[in-house]
């Protein structure tokens, strides 16, 4: 009996590959050339091989083992986590009044110290 796989698409194989500590090129390049007529377990097979040759960590080897499940029909796509956009962090900043003559900090646009009324604004 010969084994039947579908092409993955290349949003498929782009999810896979999108994970941290995962080769995208190795998950990209390997899923791309599946050979179906050997079937699953000898693509698994293959897999770990070029694991071995290639120095896959395990986060690549799962990507890829996912991707043959999914080609050979044994698993499905996980859903798409929806995207999520970080918002920037803003710092509190100070803003602090500083004499030029005397360089004591004011909160006017006078020097309490020296009565210079030349200022400058320190952030």
């Amino acid at each position: 009996m010969q084994a039947t796989a579908r092409n993955l698409t290349s949003s498929e194989i782009e999810q896979l590959a999108n994970h941290a500590g995962v080769k995208a090129r190795a998950v990209e390049n390997f899923l791309a050339t599946i050979y179906a007529p050997i079937g699953e377990r000898r693509n698994l097979a293959n897999m770990y091989c070029d694991a071995g040759q290639y120095g896959w960590n395990k986060a690549t080897q799962s990507a890829i083992a996912r991707g043959i499940a999914v080609a050979f029909g044994s698993a499905k796509m996980p859903a798409p986590k929806p995207a999520t956009y970080a918002t920037p962090k803003l710092q509190k900043r100070t803003t602090t009044l500083v004499c030029l003559e005397c360089g004591a900090g004011t909160n006017t646009l006078e020097c309490p110290r020296c009565g210079s009324a030349d200022v400058d604004v320190r952030i």
